[in-house]
């Protein structure tokens, strides 16, 4: 790193740590790895980062920061759905139930609900066991049918990626991403989906995932337990076809019992 990138990664800092202290005041601590560090200890470490740079590009830890600012209650955190897979502990517990009773005068109230449209698709997409998911190869939106009709077979939820929503095809509600909705379902299926970064990360945490695609370097093909190098309609309407056969195979073997 040069020394004019330097100067001016200093000064960047400087305005960082300024800006800090008028907004929360100085009586605050940083809590990082088990250590309570002040402004000027932050300072020194952002400074310190360029000569660490090369070697920690991509490969740099993460760690867990808490910002204490005791000044300035109350504090919130939130954790978007779907991050965290859902696993029952400890013994089972009736909730308690607490009433408030919350009376606001409306007229000092500074904005108004002028109307309300909900949007569409399903709000059930983060809880999923079974995802099926359309990437951008889809050809045209006759072809979505096909795919809901193999998530509802499937007892599962159709979810796109980020081009089908920015095509007009399906709502943010349905796409899965960094950006979208978090799933870890038991299984996952992409068809035709490419294998950006913030796609992949929105499904990392599936038990089981497959991917259809055509071209058999596409990346997402490196994310997935298995992969399925061929038509995604093709593969789509094998899927169904064999679904369908398998359950009247066996609807007609009970038939008979």
């Amino acid at each position: 790193v040069g020394g004019a990138a330097k100067r001016q990664l200093a000064t960047n800092a400087g305005r960082t740590i300024s800006s800090i202290k008028r907004r929360m005041g100085s009586d605050y601590r940083v809590h990082i790895d088990g250590r309570d560090l002040t402004p000027q200890e932050i300072s020194a470490m952002i400074l310190s980062k360029p000569r660490r740079d090369a070697e920690s590009y991509l490969g740099e830890k993460v760690t867990e920061a808490v910002i204490t600012v005791p000044a300035q209650r109350p504090q919130v955190g939130t954790i978007r759905a779907g991050t965290f897979r859902y696993e029952p502990g400890g013994r089972r517990r009736e909730p308690e139930q607490v009433c408030e009773s919350i009376d606001v005068d409306a007229s000092t109230a500074r904005t108004r609900v002028l109307s309300f449209t909900p949007g569409g698709g399903d709000m059930g997409l983060a809880e999923a066991e079974v995802v099926v998911c359309v990437g951008n190869g889809l050809a045209g939106p006759e072809r979505l049918g096909g795919y809901a009709e193999l998530a509802e077979l499937l007892g599962g939820k159709l979810a796109c990626t980020r081009p089908l929503l920015d095509r007009g095809l399906m709502s943010f509600r349905q796409m899965i991403g960094q950006s979208g909705v978090s799933v870890k379902p038991k299984l996952y299926i992409g068809f035709g989906v490419s294998g950006a970064v913030n796609h992949v990360t929105g499904f990392a945490g599936s038990e089981l995932s497959v991917a259809v695609n055509s071209d058999p370097d596409a990346a997402i093909f490196s994310a997935c337990d298995y992969g399925i190098v061929g038509d995604m309609d093709e593969v789509c309407d094998a899927l169904i076809a064999e679904i369908k056969r398998q359950r009247a195979n066996a609807k007609a073997s009970d038939a008979k019992k």
